[in-house]
């Protein structure tokens, strides 16, 4: 089943990690395997752009 997946989309808070914690590292294990096997990988969330730039600065990235 995993060959017929082209693409992959999820929002990324609340559903692939909990609000303001890192991805799992079982989640990042899984995403690399589709990548690897060549699905096309969309990561989205919500919030808006300044909160985003929050975040980013406070995890020191």
């Amino acid at each position: 089943m995993i060959n017929k997946i082209k693409v992959l989309a999820a929002d990324v808070d609340m559903t692939l990690s909990s609000k303001s914690s890192p991805l799992p590292k079982i989640t990042i294990q899984a995403l690399q395997e589709l990548h690897n096997r060549g699905v096309k990988l969309g990561l989205a969330t919500g919030r808006e752009i300044t909160e985003m730039k929050k975040q980013k600065e406070y995890s020191g990235n």
